[in-house]
């Protein structure tokens, strides 16, 4: 039945409103902090610049999802500033998270109220995440919450009738990032699973919405496989999965990349092998490696699976500030009565599949970064707002209080007001910090000032540079990046070998005191040089 003009205006401003919020406070943040870079967003940058100059080749990789990179191509093609087209693009991935999340609240049933609520907290949440993290992770989310939006509405919703297009919007998650996949296979099996251990579908409808919503994922994804794999010589949907697994095994106690662990010479056309790190899978550090090839291996596993189940609850509990959203999503699911029937009348208690999906896939891998579990939040604010609306039900219940759909009782406005106060409190730090001017990203600041100061451009390494300093001049001045060395034992015939013209060695280190005193090496006149915060030197080499 077609909805009224009044209801179609009410559902407008639930996303209007907290768009009127969020879009300004993003070109204020980007404005306060200019200066933000990290080794993946060069890798994104210097891909869609591939693109951009016919080198497809060269920006093919299995590793880094294309959506993000190829959305930067038109906007670099106007600017030419590259920071600003990955800032832009990085705001629409905002706005669609923005967008997923309120239709996450909508597909729950929550009333306007509540979704209005959540959307403005959406909205706050996603500025700090755009600001100062300019990477895929916000529109990967935003699309996915797009996807499960759809799974998760009943079939009362309109959207309810569409999993084909979940799908397309499940794999154009997957073109952003990889990690999608196995994420949309899990929530769409346990979502199937749980609606038919509750009695919600039949077997056969369960089926047929996975089945529909995999015709359209594979619609948007198959082209790019058959694009990898062809590039690769092999079956390939990614190279990441393979590649964080192996990062994280018993020889690798450090987790480092070989990109920023050892010398490397990146190929003709590209400054830094970190373009795609797949060209290293024979490297040792990123061996191969079963958890059921050996006790010694599987006990690795374990604890692996252990700590990084510790680490996201304690992100996910960051993300609220008390950890009430955890609390409430494993609370609501186990504990109602009758446990079946109630997810009929409270789908919010769905939240903890959602999220649950989202983090068990990092559990055996790679899971130190808070931007993996970003679409986490609107589920943690959907069991949030739906627990104690219940119990605030249950009470107005016991006092005989009336509740009307259009006008709620004092008690449930109680209840979604502290909620609201709580996840409020919780963003309270992370947007102060984003609307503040002065917290750019230091390395790349620093990288500026030497890109700026060097006599000619060559190839650049480095010893003990952490910070990236030496991979954002190399990019800064479009000269080849031949990577670390995280040693300190490092000789000045060593980095002569690598043909670099200019290495960039931690302050205080014994390649330091050598290459001060080595007649092949001269120190550059930084303006910087001798301030004691200033934690690198720039160095140039002769053979």
């Amino acid at each position: 039945m077609p909805r009224s003009f009044a209801e179609r205006t009410h559902t407008s401003w639930v996303y209007l409103i907290p768009l009127m919020i969020q879009v300004p406070l993003l070109i204020i943040s980007s404005q306060m902090n200019p200066d933000q870079m990290n080794p993946d967003l060069v890798s994104y940058l210097l891909v869609a610049q591939h693109y951009l100059q016919g080198n497809f080749h060269l920006a093919i990789n299995g590793y880094w999802g294309p959506l993000f990179s190829w959305l930067i191509v038109p906007v670099l093609a106007l600017s030419r500033d590259p920071v600003l087209a990955a800032r832009i693009v990085n705001g629409i991935g905002a706005v669609i998270y923005l967008i997923g999340g309120i239709r996450i609240l909508r597909a729950f049933g929550f009333d306007q109220i509540i979704v209005l609520a959540g959307g403005i907290l959406t909205a706050l949440f996603s500025i700090y995440w755009s600001t100062f993290v300019i990477e895929p992770d916000l529109l990967m989310s935003g699309l996915l919450l797009v996807g499960l939006s759809f799974t998760l509405a009943s079939e009362k919703q309109d959207t309810g009738r569409h999993p084909f297009v979940a799908g397309l919007f499940y794999g154009a998650a997957y073109l952003t990032k990889a990690v999608a996949l196995p994420i949309t296979l899990l929530s769409l099996v346990s979502v199937a699973l749980l609606r038919v251990l509750t009695r919600l579908r039949s077997f056969r409808a369960a089926t047929s919405m996975v089945g529909r919503s995999m015709v359209g994922f594979i619609l948007m994804a198959f082209p790019w496989v058959m694009v990898l794999s062809f590039h690769y010589g092999e079956l390939t949907f990614s190279t990441s999965g393979i590649i964080n697994h192996a990062l994280v095994g018993p020889h690798n106690p450090d987790r480092l990349h070989p990109t920023f662990a050892v010398f490397n010479i990146p190929e003709a056309g590209r400054i830094t092998t970190w373009e795609d790190p797949t060209l290293f899978r024979n490297h040792p550090l990123y061996q191969l490696w079963s958890p059921f090839s050996s006790r010694v291996n599987f006990n690795h596993q374990i604890k692996l699976i252990l700590y990084n189940a510790r680490l996201q609850h304690f992100y996910l509990n960051q993300f609220d500030g008390t950890g009430i959203g955890v609390f409430s999503a494993i609370l609501g699911f186990l504990l109602f009565r009758p446990w079946a029937r109630s997810f009929q009348t409270h789908p919010w208690r769905f939240a903890v599949i959602a999220i649950a999906s989202i983090t068990a896939i990092y559990l055996p891998v790679y899971a130190l970064a808070p931007r993996y579990y970003l679409g986490c939040y609107p589920f943690l604010l959907s069991a949030t707002f739906g627990l104690p609306t219940v119990l605030a039900t249950v009470i107005q219940t016991l006092f005989g209080t009336q509740t009307s759909a259009g006008h709620p009782a004092s008690i449930r406005n109680v209840a979604v007001i502290l909620t609201t106060l709580l996840f409020g409190y919780g963003l309270s730090g992370p947007l102060s910090q984003s609307l503040t001017r002065g917290n750019d990203e230091a390395a790349f600041v620093m990288a500026k000032q030497v890109a700026a100061a060097l006599p000619f451009h060559g190839p650049i390494a480095a010893v003990g540079d952490k910070s990236r300093v030496a991979l954002y001049v190399a990019y800064l001045t479009e000269q080849p990046y031949y990577g670390i060395k995280v040693e300190k034992n490092v000789s000045v015939a060593e980095l002569q070998k690598t043909g670099a013209a200019f290495v960039l060695v931690k302050r205080g280190l014994p390649v330091d005191d050598a290459l001060s005193k080595h007649p092949a090496a001269r120190l550059m006149e930084l303006q910087a040089k001798d301030d004691p915060a200033w934690p690198l030197r720039v160095y140039q080499l002769t053979r």
